[in-house]
């Protein structure tokens, strides 16, 4: 939002340069009285204009349906599923539980997730199911993992990882390995009592 210039004569003693000499001779008195009207027409002015816009400005920037200066900024719930990629599986969850802030297309999204009964009939590659909103179809996001019990791996299996793919609402789960591509976690390697804790980072689609 622009604020509209201010339209008060600021010349008016320089002005008098080009008067003619017998309008020119002004008196202290009246000296006074052009600066004292420059004055007054100014707070007039600025209380006219400014004042109102100001004031439109700071209710746009509670009521704009767009958002303040277009910046849209939702917050609210999600629920995070653990599941697999061929069949999802059936858990009995003790927590699962998410919640999330989107700015704009960029979305955070907290989760925690603690099973207290494997689903046996679950397989294909485990997954986090569920996200708000969708990913952007260009751009995978990023798992981080602040809690992680009673998950088996190999040996040569390191770090959980995970990334939210593009044009879905499901982030990939695999292992880093030493000098090796990455392997997916799978349903044999979830425990009855798994627990995660992350946070999930990505562009979404709209």
């Amino acid at each position: 939002m622009a604020f509209t210039t201010c339209s008060v004569v600021t010349n008016n003693i320089a002005s008098l340069d080009n008067l003619p000499n017998d309008v020119g001779g002004l008196t202290a008195t009246q000296l006074k009285a052009l600066f004292d009207k420059f004055g007054a027409d100014f707070v007039a002015w600025f209380n006219a204009t400014h004042l109102v816009e100001g004031d439109a400005h700071l209710a746009d920037l509670v009521t704009d349906a767009n958002g303040a200066h277009g910046l849209i900024v939702k917050n609210g719930n999600w629920t995070p599923t653990l599941y697999g990629s061929t069949t999802a599986g059936a858990h009995t969850y003790v927590t699962q539980a998410g919640t999330y802030i989107k700015i704009n297309n960029k979305v955070t999204c907290f989760g925690m997730i603690t099973l207290s009964a494997k689903d046996a009939a679950m397989s294909g590659d485990v997954r986090i199911g569920g996200l708000p909103f969708a990913v952007f179809i260009d751009y995978l996001g990023a798992v981080s993992f602040g809690g992680i019990s009673y998950i088996d791996h190999a040996a040569d299996e390191k770090r959980l990882i995970g990334a939210a793919m593009p044009n879905t609402t499901y982030c990939r789960l695999a292992f880093e390995r030493d000098n090796a591509i990455q392997t997916n976690l799978q349903p044999a390697q979830v425990q009855n009592n798994t627990t995660l804790t992350f946070c999930i980072e990505y562009i979404a689609t709209s």
